[in-house]
């Protein structure tokens, strides 16, 4: 996932860690807001544990409309997140890109946590 899509969705628990760090509420809400659009070191190494403490990945929906197809909504674990803050595109497993008839033309595609 992007850098600060990732950011975002993590939101919480990037808290909960930076919280753990010694960082007050204000200290990690001003610190999380800056590095959503600049890479930080602290924030990647909380990624991976983040990765590591869920056994392989957190789970996600993948969902790009129009939902009617078999395989248009499926979920899939988050891997990686990239460190790059100018590349904003999610990467997929080639297997599964079919079903979302991901044809690289620049569609969307959702992406709700699941807890």
């Amino acid at each position: 996932l992007p850098w600060s899509l990732s950011c975002t969705l993590f939101r919480e628990h990037i808290l909960n860690r930076l919280y753990v760090r010694g960082y007050s509420y204000k200290q990690a809400i001003n610190y999380l807001l800056y590095h959503n659009k600049v890479y930080s070191p602290i924030i990647d190494e909380i990624f991976r544990e983040i990765i590591v403490a869920s056994e392989g990945g957190p789970k996600a929906l993948f969902n790009r409309n129009p939902s009617l197809h078999r395989g248009s909504i499926q979920t899939v674990r988050i891997t990686r997140i990239k460190t790059d803050i100018n590349d904003n595109t999610i990467s997929m497993s080639y297997l599964i890109a079919k079903s979302f008839n991901a044809d690289f033309d620049g569609r969307k595609v959702a992406v709700v946590k699941l807890p």
